[in-house]
């Protein structure tokens, strides 16, 4: 009895000799400083506060609440705008916001907490919402770039391409670059040949557009008073109307001095008083040179340049 006791004993203080080395070279494998070993179960334990720190460390968080719907979110879940943003907002309420937005045609998108001036990136949204609303996005924000530049849609319904006047200036007669079809810049409609862009459309039907179509190919001009196409064969373009009304044959409008300000028509190489006064009024010739060449007039002094 008194020899079993005695083994009994070294075991036991052999086991707390050779136990806590092992459970500090088990802690060293483990990569955990606050294990120990339990002194009733002999088990190796390990700190419960030293397992949370390790599971932030390794980039697993808690539950989040979202700051739209306030329901409690994994944070698989949440969505994360940049390194610079850290407000919690759920993946779904994420993606109706910013359909919101694009629906309300809002191109530049903020942060939806509240002060938070940073931008949404389309490319970093574009995981959590659909290719249609992405599509649609990227749309809004092609036409707020747009938005210095004067411009209209054609007004044909196959086509409703995009027209920007990047030159400005006043632009009537235009061609769509994408139906190759004619429209007036001005009231976005057909080109309508000969008629002016204040009268009712309702006027133009099938007989009114062939007259219209007539006044441009034979380059008459209508009268600004009484409306009524005028033929100039030669001589100035001063042209006076069976209404009695006197103006340009060049630019249709009130008789004026120097040369026309009708955009993009040539200036003449003869101003009205030049043709009354008789200067040049048989050289013809030397009027079509001007043209030709685009030569423009001083306004001060005439000259040609």
């Amino acid at each position: 009895m008194g020899n079993s006791q005695k083994k009994l004993e070294v075991n036991m203080a052999n086991f707390e000799q050779v136990n806590p080395k092992n459970t500090e070279q088990v802690a060293t494998e483990s990569g955990s400083s606050e294990a120990f070993t339990c002194e009733i179960c002999n088990f190796e334990q390990v700190n419960p506060e030293n397992t949370e720190q390790v599971a932030t460390e390794s980039g697993r968080s808690e539950a989040f609440t979202c700051e739209i719907c306030i329901e409690p979110m994994s944070s698989a879940k949440k969505f994360r705008v940049n390194d610079n943003c850290m407000h919690p907002f759920c993946n779904d309420c994420f993606a109706k916001y910013i359909q919101g937005k694009v629906e309300d045609s809002v191109a530049i998108i903020k942060c939806p907490a509240l002060d938070c001036e940073l931008l949404l990136d389309p490319l970093l949204c574009r995981t959590i919402i659909s290719v249609e609303l992405f599509t649609k996005w990227c749309d809004c924000l092609c036409d707020s770039s747009l938005l210095l530049y004067e411009r209209c849609y054609c007004p044909y319904q196959d086509c409703s391409a995009l027209i920007i006047n990047e030159c400005g200036g006043s632009v009537s007669k235009t061609k769509c670059l994408n139906c190759k079809r004619l429209f007036c810049y001005t009231c976005e409609v057909p080109w309508h040949a000969g008629y002016w862009c204040s009268e009712s459309q309702q006027r133009r039907d099938a007989s009114d557009v062939s007259f219209g179509e007539l006044v441009e190919k034979f380059k008459w001009t209508r009268c600004p008073h009484c409306g009524q196409a005028v033929e100039r064969r030669d001589g100035c373009r001063m042209v006076t109307c069976r209404c009695r009304t006197i103006f340009c044959h060049k630019c249709g409008k009130e008789y004026h001095f120097g040369p026309c300000d009708k955009p993009g028509s040539i200036a003449s190489g003869y101003w009205c008083f030049e043709f009354r006064q008789g200067n040049y009024a048989n050289d013809v010739r030397f009027e079509e040179l001007v043209e030709k060449f685009k030569w423009t007039r001083c306004p001060n002094c005439g000259h040609l340049q």
